[in-house]
């Protein structure tokens, strides 16, 4: 692969074939779930950033809507059954170094109905712990989209 720029923006090309690698965001979904005034986070079990707080989520798969994402991510992660209220607002790009790689990506905040009853993290999945923590008094949080999606969501809030 040969590195080059177009529109003022990095890019690297197959010698042999011309095949172009666009350094796209990767698109990520991620749930606000609220009670009592306060936002549920979860910590994570793996890098990037593991042991920092995250809200529940993760990226799309190839041909997956938004909103069914949404909903398996919440599957995964915490076996709940969500109801999307609305979209809380799209932020990024967000900073993700992975595999050795740095990538952004861009997140899509919904915020959601929960069933009534403790939520817990799923054994084996990418969340270790679950709490519910104050808007203005977050923990160490992975991702400042989270931060900034909470913010705008304090003050549209309809839940």
């Amino acid at each position: 692969m040969e590195p080059f720029t177009e529109d003022g923006f990095p890019r690297e090309k197959c010698g042999k074939c011309g095949w172009v690698h666009y350094h796209n965001p990767r698109p990520t979904v991620s749930a606000i779930i609220a009670k009592s005034k306060k936002v549920l986070l979860c910590k994570r079990a793996a890098g990037p950033f593991a042991g920092k707080w995250d809200l529940p989520g993760g990226f799309l798969e190839e041909q997956e809507l938004a909103e069914e994402g949404i909903k398996r991510e919440m599957r995964e992660e915490l076996k709940i059954e969500i109801e999307i209220v609305r979209l809380a607002g799209i932020f990024g790009p967000t900073y993700y170094p992975f595999g050795g790689q740095d990538v952004y990506n861009t997140d899509i905040y919904y915020e959601v109905k929960i069933p009534d009853g403790e939520i817990k993290a799923v054994e084996g999945s990418d969340v270790v712990e679950v709490g519910w923590f104050e808007p203005n008094n977050l923990p160490d949080m992975a991702f400042s989209s989270n931060v900034a999606a909470i913010e705008s969501w304090g003050k549209t809030s309809i839940i």
